[in-house]
């Protein structure tokens, strides 16, 4: 087995293992808001790393490890093209490989990478931002409670709901506005009103 091969399948390999975890993780977060609430918090973390290490800052100089993965395993793609393909000696081919691994790295990859942490770095807005803010009824209500649609971090969210005592009688049908005037952290489900409601006023 050639160099090229091995360095190949390093790369490939340690890039796999690198996300791996994270696109677990992505799919537990369906299962509830509380663990998509901590994804996007690790998440967070892992991305001001990335840009830290891209800033430069004290160890700045030290080589990101997801960058040493892409640059062998393009090393390994390009040296094994020139060794089989061209037919080159695999010193030759070994020299050849690092240009082309290099300008692939800093103009296609790099780039890719900046541009999927951006997302991944994001973290979630606390749902307590949610308070009157408007919501959907995504079920029908019934004594006062059902499930309704909100946007949190511009995707639309579903959460079980109750209305405020001053309105559990009013009935509200799938696609009513209605408007979210508390957040139970704990439970993970909202107070909401019909719109425009002033608590102690009434609408």
């Amino acid at each position: 087995m050639s160099i090229f091969v091995v360095a190949m399948a390093v790369g490939l390999l340690g890039l796999a293992s690198m996300a791996l975890p994270g696109l677990i993780r992505r799919s537990g977060s369906h299962h509830g808001l509380g663990h998509a609430q901590g994804g996007a918090a690790r998440a967070g973390g892992r991305g001001a790393s990335f840009r830290r290490g891209q800033g430069g800052g004290r160890h700045g100089w030290v080589p990101e490890p997801r960058k040493v993965l892409d640059l062998l395993a393009l090393f390994g793609a390009f040296g094994n093209l020139l060794d089989v393909a061209l037919g080159w000696p695999v010193w030759r081919a070994a020299l050849g490989a690092i240009l082309p691994a290099l300008i692939v790295e800093a103009v296609v990859l790099a780039p890719l990478w900046r541009w999927a942490l951006r997302f991944q770095g994001r973290p979630s807005t606390p749902m307590a931002a949610l308070i009157l803010e408007e919501a959907r009824a995504v079920t029908a209500f019934r004594n006062g409670r059902g499930i309704v649609s909100v946007v949190r971090d511009g995707r639309a969210v579903q959460l079980p709901a109750r209305m405020v005592a001053e309105h559990v009688g009013a009935a509200v049908s799938v696609g009513d506005r209605l408007q979210v005037t508390d957040v139970d952290l704990a439970r993970e489900w909202v107070h909401v009103a019909l719109p425009n409601f002033v608590r102690g006023g009434g609408t």
